[in-house]
């Protein structure tokens, strides 16, 4: 047998490949022994077979046939089943199919598991934001005080024209509670009156 490597599919112009080293010869021949030898193998081969036959008699009995036969005149009417089963078109689903299609357990128990779901996660996220938004309300006046600084308090205290302007916030507070509770204009008067000469 010749001993020559199959390259195909090797690239030819790579001269590290099998193929540069043959210098343009056919790396596909066969020595010139082989038919020469050719008959003594297929007789080895037969010989071989026939001594099968005497030492396993049921796997030799096996009938050797081929059960993938093509059927008669299959290529030959193959490219026009395929041409038919193109050009089929598919039949429209009417509108009364595609409400019952919407409205099978197959379509509507996802739907409705992401509905629940999504609702739970909402609820969820929302029970969890709300203690730290109701945080303020349930510290004492104390508590929210604690972390501002002692300097900070002494410098907002220190800061000129801070009596002025607590005076006429004070005022103006006063005024708006007056007019919330429906105070006569006259009531409001005398009271701004009575405070001016208080000064």
């Amino acid at each position: 047998m010749s001993s020559i490597k199959n390259t195909e599919g090797e690239d030819q112009f790579d001269l590290n490949s099998p193929l540069s080293s043959q210098n343009g010869k056919n790396p596909f021949r066969v020595d010139d022994s082989y038919f020469d030898a050719f008959g003594a193998n297929l007789h080895s081969t037969i010989a071989n077979l026939e001594e099968l036959k005497t030492e396993a008699p049921v796997l030799a009995s096996i009938p050797k046939y081929n059960p993938f036969e093509v059927p008669a005149g299959y290529f030959d009417e193959l490219p026009a089943v395929i041409q038919q089963l193109v050009t089929i078109e598919k039949p429209r689903v009417s509108l009364k199919e595609w409400i019952i299609q919407l409205i099978s357990p197959n379509f509507i128990l996802p739907v409705i598991t992401v509905i629940v779901i999504a609702v739970a996660a909402i609820h969820f996220v929302n029970e969890q934001v709300k203690p730290s938004t109701d945080l303020a309300a349930d510290l004492s006046l104390e508590e929210q005080l604690y972390p501002i600084d002692e300097s900070t308090l002494i410098d907002l205290l220190s800061k000129p024209g801070l009596e002025n302007e607590l005076a006429s916030s004070a005022e103006e507070n006063i005024t708006d509670y007056l007019i919330d509770n429906n105070v006569e204009e006259t009531a409001l008067n005398d009271f701004n009156t009575t405070d001016h000469e208080n000064q």
